[in-house]
């Protein structure tokens, strides 16, 4: 087990030590972001339009508990990274009991619920006839197993914080893989429809979570934990789901952000409005698989030197991930509007009429797509470094502004309204987060590192969580 001093967080330098936590975490973010997609190329050849239907209409359902995973997992990720920072590994390790008892917990409170609400929230979501049993099937499988959908988005999430951050991106890719084999299996070769696609998932997420256990509990793991550590801490509970409740209010705003937009396209431009608004998420999800890549591969990093000091590490991590995401993201927008009847050409040769409409939702749409990027950066930054409600700030701002945006706009430009408003609203929002990113990097840039480990404002707004 490496000491304190051997960990890489002190041996590496900057851009090396950057590059060995990001690395690993863009390439898992492409590797699952590939499986969805074949996901949904076997659905949509065993059970056809309907099937690709209820897989929308379920995923805003199925987020909540992927986005309740997430937040447990950022949490903790970010108080066992300021632990270990701080030299203080048994308190690292408490709060990986912790949290495993928390998953727990929560998943017994969650997956209920789901599985009685299903029936609802699919109607409420527009779905009827056989589309609504599909959707339905597809949910309560989730909710049977949630303990290990929601393990699963935490789990890795706490390896990150270790000294191998690419065992993690082999658990997952692992993951995938199964996903693709399994689902091959269920959906085309037995039948199964969405049924197996669902329990393909679950499989693999189980996969994930047993690998994951393993080395949380190997003897070479470098944060220990304790038969006693599982017993759930009132107080320790509340700050896991404190300091990740950012990362939930930002899957809410994924959430918010595709149910509202495909409505909108629908009212006002009808189905090949909507279908064009899809080629546009493809592209832009691949940029987002990059941009939250890059967000999470920091976090283990920042938590760690805000824990150890070293706030010349912390601006270094910071600045070269605002860097890159602004980079790629300014790639992928010239690469667009060099040629994008070409790029709308890749999805649909055939229909004119939503080439047109592709062609102009993407130069309208995804012009500034590097601001998604330094918003999402600084949302997890901000969580990393313990100031949650700036963080929050971040996340729920975007929402905010975007709501009045989505009513205006529409309103007077009609469907050039819609796509334009994400833009918009990352325009208006970049501005502030940008300057209080600035603030902040310039407090602690002044802050002498063997005096201070965090700048005041980081005190002020966290002293409760100090032992």
């Amino acid at each position: 087990m490496a000491t304190r001093s051997e960990s890489i967080m002190h041996t590496a330098s900057d851009g090396k030590l950057f590059a060995t936590y990001v690395s690993p975490a863009v390439t898992a973010m492409i590797v699952n972001g590939i499986y969805s997609v074949i996901d949904g190329i076997f659905i949509g050849q065993a059970v056809g339009a309907e099937g690709l239907a209820a897989a929308g209409i379920a995923w805003p359902i199925f987020a909540v508990m992927i986005g309740v995973g997430m937040m447990i997992g950022m949490g903790a990720g970010s108080y066992i990274g300021l632990y270990r920072g701080r030299g203080d590994d048994g308190k690292a390790g408490h709060i990986i009991g912790n949290t495993l008892s928390l998953l727990l917990l929560t998943s017994l409170l969650l997956g209920p619920l789901t599985y009685l609400l299903s029936p609802p929230l699919v109607a409420l979501m527009g779905a009827s006839g056989a589309t609504a049993g599909y959707a339905e099937d597809y949910l309560r499988i989730f909710a049977l197993f949630a303990p290990v959908v929601l393990s699963a988005a935490a789990l890795p999430l706490l390896l990150r914080n270790g000294d191998q951050p690419s065992l993690t991106t082999w658990i997952l890719c692992i993951g995938a893989l199964l996903n693709l084999i399994v689902g091959y299996w269920l959906i085309i070769i037995r039948e199964m429809g969405m049924t197996g696609a669902a329990l393909a998932t679950v499989f693999a997420q189980a996969v994930v979570c047993l690998l994951s256990l393993y080395y949380l509990q190997r003897d070479d793991w470098p944060i220990p934990f304790r038969r006693r550590d599982l017993r759930p801490q009132r107080r320790s509970c509340q700050q896991i789901l404190h300091r990740g409740l950012p990362s939930l209010v930002m899957f809410g705003y994924f959430i918010f952000f595709m149910v509202a937009h495909n409505w909108l396209f629908l009212q006002h431009g009808g189905v090949v409005a909507v279908a064009a608004f899809s080629i546009a998420s493809y592209i832009f999800a691949f940029y987002g698989y990059f941009a939250e890549g890059i967000a999470t591969g920091i976090q283990p990093i920042l938590s760690y030197h805000v824990g150890s000091g070293q706030q010349r590490r912390v601006r270094a991590t910071v600045i070269m991930a605002l860097c890159w995401v602004t980079a790629i993201g300014g790639v992928i927008s010239a690469i667009i509007y060099i040629d994008t009847d070409a790029i709308a050409r890749i999805f649909n040769s055939d229909d004119e009429q939503l080439l047109q409409m592709t062609v102009n939702g993407l130069r309208l749409h995804l012009f500034a797509i590097f601001l998604d990027g330094i918003i999402f950066v600084s949302g997890i930054y901000f969580q990393a470094v313990h100031r949650t409600y700036v963080a929050l700030l971040v996340n729920s701002g975007n929402i905010a502004i975007q709501i009045p945006m989505l009513i205006i706009l529409p309103w007077l430009w009609g469907v050039n309204g819609i796509w334009l408003a994400m833009p918009i609203s990352n325009i208006l929002i970049a501005i502030p987060v940008l300057w209080i990113m600035l603030d902040d990097l310039r407090q602690r840039r002044a802050i002498s590192t063997s005096d201070e480990s965090v700048p005041p404002r980081t005190a002020a707004h966290d002293r409760h969580d100090s032992d």
